[in-house]
């Protein structure tokens, strides 16, 4: 990280401090906040249902202004933050919620990037094994595992689920074979991953079909 990116991010969190030190007073949280470390850890012990405006998250989070912004710009994960007048707050509770989702997003994709790099084929596979698996949203009914939709497209029926279920979904990573076995939450949506699947196999069919036969020697 350059310099003037840290010192960006510093004067980010900086605002957020003060900020915070405001909410903390208004649930009688007086306290000697001498580093960040300090006001999040203050944060950390306020109830779920605390109300944060966003720069005050970004700075619990320890995100960066445009880091934050890319967040919430793409969803799912569901944006937790609502206008309120001229500011952005969400609930705690939801904000973690939120955070953990995107940390594993976060992971998967980095992690792919440091075995693509790597010198060996076995380290190579290992990234092409990553980005085969595909992040989906995952909820649960009387115990049972439903896959929502996946994350970068989710049918109007899901995505109006997840706004309505937001603190009770969760990132998981499936391969395409588990995705097409495993219980989603509308089964529409599944069958037209299967209706999608059949119909490739079937070109694929088709085009070796078609495929001259090889000569044998």
């Amino acid at each position: 990280m350059t310099d003037r990116r840290r010192i960006y991010i510093d004067a980010h969190h900086n605002r957020g401090w003060r900020l915070a030190e405001q909410v903390l007073d208004r649930f009688n949280a007086h306290g000697e906040y001498q580093t960040i470390e300090d006001v999040r850890q203050a944060i950390e012990a306020l109830a779920d249902t605390t109300e944060l405006q966003v720069t005050i998250a970004d700075m619990w989070l320890n995100l960066g202004k445009d880091q934050s912004q890319l967040r919430r710009k793409q969803q799912p994960p569901v944006n937790p933050f609502k206008k309120s007048g001229k500011e952005l707050i969400g609930i705690k509770g939801a904000i973690r919620a939120w955070d953990l989702s995107w940390l594993e997003i976060e992971h998967l994709q980095e992690g792919r990037k440091i075995y693509g790099r790597a010198g060996t084929w076995a380290a190579r596979a290992k990234a092409a094994e990553m980005a085969q698996r595909i992040a989906v949203l995952t909820t649960s009914t009387r115990g049972e595992p439903l896959i929502v939709g996946f994350v970068n497209t989710m049918s109007p029926i899901a995505l109006n689920q997840t706004i309505q279920r937001s603190d009770r979904l969760q990132v998981a990573f499936v391969t395409l074979d588990e995705a097409l076995v495993r219980s989603w939450w509308i089964k529409s949506d599944q069958m037209a991953l299967i209706d999608a699947y059949i119909a490739t196999i079937q070109e694929v069919r088709t085009e070796v079909q078609d495929r001259e036969e090889i000569p044998r020697s």
